[in-house]
């Protein structure tokens, strides 16, 4: 009985302590209920972040998502698939995949190796990862290892994806061990099983077996190829690079040879033949299979130019292969008269050979061809200056300011052109014009475009604004030597600020010591300063320098010498001078006085 009330304390006890557990318990479900509560709504808060930065990605707001993924990945720093999104990110941000330096680019692959591990099942982004690391193997090796673990778990997660396999032969082969070789090879078998035998696994294939000095294994694969397809023009022409990669010519040639056989259309197939012929030295079968791959309509014309392009580069240093070359243009532009880049690639060798009168005509062909292509009237332009046809080049000057009224280059080079045809004031007019339309913030064209302004109006006879003009072009760049010699020269030519003209020569002699243009400037500034011993010091520099000395160059020769008291070597300057300029009759009246004056 005593110990009742003793049992019923005990009992009351252990129900208040059951409900105080009762109690405690049912408070730690309410606290984990609420985590997990706040943690599903940070993940469903990831989520429409994340979705909002899909949505600024396919409006073409890079910015903007990288923005928004960066916040989501803040947020829910738990998931793996939005970690990558910000990965391909960061690497687009990085500079390249060869860009190792990049902490973006280390932190986007280390994003991406996160959601591999997770989801390696994920096939197009496990591939790109993969393929990824493939290419920046080359320039980090250390992760030669995770490479090919990545294309092993996905050989085995789809092993029949043919890309997948082949990704995984090729990392092995890239190992170049022979354990990873012969794997290499056992999954190209596995490949032909189940894609028939074909040049692209063969050709992987042979070059393994050649990595493991396997000739006879080498071999074998080329005799299986052809075996399958006896009558294929590929396969004939890759048996035969094989021979020449194992210096095996006579077998080179017997499948060269048959491939042209086998289609004697095939450019690519002469192509090839020619080349063998020409490794040879042959000439005549060299000659012989240009000819038949150009003639070929199978044959896309970029790659005819290609192989002509090659055809010159090995023969126009010999000057007595130019008859082949031209044979060969000659059959090209008749096959095909209207291509302008075969006109293009013929006057590049005419201008490589100073056949430039010949090379502005191909060059006409080409703005006629392509009148919209500012560059080639340039150099059809240049091509006519430099074969002297000064009136074809104003003509054509006239129409590539007509076709592009707003190109600058084509202004000054057509005016320079209108010049030396003695049209002044339509080059005066020409370089007026153009300075309304120049951008006066380009300086250096703009003191281009001065310096010839000043040269069109001096020969108009315009000399106080010509001198306007020069210095203007000096103000735009005080470094523009042309300016500065021909303000010099035709302060020297006017008799005027003789001390200027020869401070600004002196720079141009000091910047181009070379130049006899300069040194001819420099020289007649100072016999019109009366320093005769040194005038005719610097015309000798100038005449050594000019291996085809001009005919202004010749008479300035000859007044210099005639004041050094040399007057039968005067005499025959001024004459060569008059051989080269025929009408000048202020040369006709120095010969016939004998003298200068």
């Amino acid at each position: 009985m005593n110990n009742r009330p003793s049992s019923t304390l005990t009992i009351l006890a252990v129900a208040i302590i059951s409900l105080l557990l009762a109690s405690a318990c049912g408070s730690s479900r309410r606290t984990s209920t609420l985590a997990q509560l706040n943690a599903g709504a940070e993940r469903r808060k990831a989520d429409y972040i994340f979705i909002e930065a899909r949505h600024q990605a396919v409006t073409d707001r890079p910015d903007a998502s990288f923005d928004l993924l960066s916040r989501a990945e803040a947020v829910n720093p738990d998931d793996a698939y939005i970690g990558s999104e910000l990965g391909y990110h960061r690497i687009a941000l990085s500079g390249g995949a060869t860009d190792f330096d990049s902490t973006l680019f280390e932190s986007g692959i280390e994003a991406l190796s996160r959601y591999f591990r997770q989801a390696p099942d994920d096939y197009y982004a496990s591939v790109y990862y993969g393929t990824l690391l493939n290419h920046t193997l080359p320039y980090h090796p250390g992760r030669a290892d995770e490479t090919l673990e990545v294309w092993q778990t996905l050989d085995s997660l789809f092993p029949t994806r043919p890309d997948v396999a082949l990704n995984l032969a090729e990392t092995l082969a890239q190992r170049g061990d022979s354990a990873s070789l012969v794997r290499a090879v056992s999954i190209y078998d596995r490949l032909e099983q189940s894609q028939g035998q074909g040049l692209g696994i063969t050709s992987q294939k042979v070059r393994a077996y050649h990595a493991l000095h396997d000739t006879a294994a080498v071999m074998n694969e080329l005799h299986r190829l052809l075996a399958s397809s006896p009558r294929s023009v590929d396969n004939s022409i890759y048996t035969a690079d094989v021979f020449m990669a194992f210096e095996r010519p006579d077998s080179a040639l017997r499948y060269y040879s048959r491939a042209v056989q086998l289609d004697s259309t095939s450019g690519y197939a002469h192509y090839k033949l020619a080349g063998f012929y020409r490794w040879t030295g042959d000439s005549v079968g060299y000659d012989h299979e240009v000819f038949g791959a150009l003639r070929q309509s199978s044959l896309d014309i970029p790659d005819k130019v290609e192989i002509m392009r090659s055809y010159v580069q090995s023969l126009y240093a010999d000057s007595l292969q130019y008859p082949r070359i031209e044979s060969l243009f000659a059959q090209l532009q008749e096959l095909h008269p209207h291509e302008s880049s075969i006109h293009e690639l013929y006057a590049a060798y005419l201008g490589a050979t100073a056949q430039y009168g010949r090379a502005a005509e191909q060059m006409s062909y080409v703005v006629d061809l392509q009148p919209a292509d500012q560059t080639s009237w340039q150099q059809m332009l240049s091509l006519y200056l430099n074969a002297d046809d000064y009136h074809a080049a104003s003509r054509q000057g006239r129409r590539a300011v007509h076709y592009h009224p707003d190109n600058l280059m084509l202004r000054l080079i057509t005016a320079s052109a209108l010049m030396l045809t003695d049209s002044i004031p339509e080059a005066v007019s020409l370089m007026q014009s153009t300075m309304q339309i120049a951008d006066s913030s380009d300086v250096a064209m703009m003191s281009q475009l001065e310096c010839t302004l000043a040269d069109a109006l001096y020969k108009d006879k315009q000399i106080d604004s010509a001198f306007i003009h020069y210095d203007r072009a000096l103000l735009y760049d005080p470094a523009n030597l042309l300016a500065m010699n021909n303000c010099a020269y035709y302060l020297a030519c006017e008799n005027r600020d003789l001390d200027r003209a020869e401070q600004l020569s002196y720079r141009c002699i000091t910047e181009e010591p070379d130049n006899a243009t300069s040194l001819d400037t420099y020289a007649w500034i100072l016999y019109r300063k009366l320093d005769y011993a040194e005038a005719r010091r610097y015309i000798d520099r100038a005449l050594e320098k000019d291996p085809e000395p001009s005919a202004e160059l010749m008479e300035h020769a000859g007044d210099i010498y005639f004041m050094n008291q040399l007057p039968e070597q005067a005499l025959d300057f001024w004459k060569e001078a008059l051989r080269l300029d025929p009408d000048n009759a202020d040369l006709k009246q120095k010969i016939k006085k004998r003298s200068p004056f």
